[in-house]
């Protein structure tokens, strides 16, 4: 099967978009980072794109569709911002970029939020900086728990809570479209433990259930400002298990800071006990099934230089898995080597993209 024109799709796209745009007073700039690199595989349902007022002149970040599903996902983001803007049960509200736009223009759908200008990206703030600015993004969703029917029933119309259960049906999922895409011995035999493992801690994710999450927060969705996280992707939210946001932060940092990441197991273990370090270790393992899963399903839209860094991410993510089932950390010439593959095999336009918010 040929491997679809990512780049003429997504330029035929933003013919389309460019003049809708101008008439709701926004610009395109020429530069586009977030629909270039890797990121063109995942721009055919909805693009990201820097614009700025034509009355003002200020930058904005502008989520746009037609596509069914992207639409659908914009509309989701619009409700969650709202929703944390009003929830009665918190008195605590995440950081987030200002709205300047949201609404439906010739069968487009359009949100756009104020950029969040930051001096620095996360990973080159000092680890102690990282820590607390961390630590405090997870307190504040932490803050949104709906402990009562009440608070469940009014959530159930606006977002999606993951159960226990359902966590259990979407790892099972994973690993069966994971090993439909990608055929690996080894891989199917960690993912298969992995599951094994949740299952058994099923009551114990029970526990923690029931808060707001985030369940993709990482730097390139989030911005620092006055030494705050400014979360980008609201579409992300949702309520689930508290430590799903812990562990896809904490499975990043396995590559892009490793010091950070031992800091952060270190804290949950020595302040919050065992059961909540080993709920971490779970939700962990559950976070890079979800990210095999992803791999995994790009097996057969990419070639290339994509496709073996992709196969390398599958080996390597397979690797830090089997460490997480042990209770151990991959070695630094693990690290090393990973990382310099993965620079090796990375196009000049994902490279420049990345430095929008990593280091590495």
């Amino acid at each position: 099967m040929a491997i679809p024109d990512y780049k003429n799709q997504i330029q035929a796209e933003l013919n389309n978009i460019s003049p809708i745009l101008f008439k709701i007073g926004l610009e395109m700039e020429k530069k586009q980072p977030h629909i270039s690199g890797e990121r063109a595989v995942l721009s055919q349902k909805s693009l990201v794109l820097f614009c700025a007022e034509k009355s003002t002149g200020n930058r904005v970040v502008v989520k746009c569709s037609g596509h069914e599903d992207g639409m659908r996902e914009i509309r989701r983001e619009k409700i969650m911002r709202d929703h944390l803007a009003t929830a009665k049960y918190s008195t605590d509200r995440p950081a987030l970029p200002k709205e300047t736009f949201f609404g439906e223009r010739d069968n487009y759908i359009f949100l756009a939020t104020e950029y969040v200008d930051q001096e620095r990206v996360f990973v080159k703030h000092d680890l102690q900086q990282q820590f607390f600015m961390a630590l405090n993004a997870f307190e504040r969703q932490e803050a949104f728990h709906a402990t009562t029917y009440e608070h469940l029933s009014s959530i159930k119309k606006i977002a999606e809570i993951i159960t226990p259960e359902l966590y259990s049906e979407k790892f099972g999922n994973f690993i069966k479209n994971a090993n439909a895409n990608y055929q690996n011995s080894e891989t199917l035999s960690t993912l298969m433990q992995a599951k094994n493992l949740f299952d058994q801690n099923l009551n114990m994710v029970r526990t923690y259930s029931y808060y707001l999450i985030h369940e993709d927060l990482v730097p390139h969705n989030f911005r620092i400002r006055n030494s705050h996280i400014h979360m980008l992707d609201c579409a992300s939210l949702q309520y689930g298990n508290k430590y799903e946001s812990w562990a896809r932060f904490i499975n990043y940092m396995v590559i892009h800071s490793p010091e950070l990441e031992k800091k952060l197991l270190q804290y949950i273990k020595n302040s919050r006990g065992e059961r909540e370090y080993l709920c971490l270790r779970v939700m962990r393992a559950f976070k890079v099934a979800q990210l095999i899963n992803y791999h995994a399903s790009l097996i057969s839209k990419v070639e290339g230089n994509f496709l073996q860094l992709t196969k390398i991410r599958l080996d390597f993510w397979t690797k830090v898995l089997s460490k997480i089932l042990a209770d151990e950390k991959i070695s630094s010439e693990e690290h090393e080597n990973y990382t310099r593959q993965r620079d090796a095999l990375r196009s000049n336009e994902e490279k420049e993209r990345q430095q929008e918010f990593a280091v590495a």
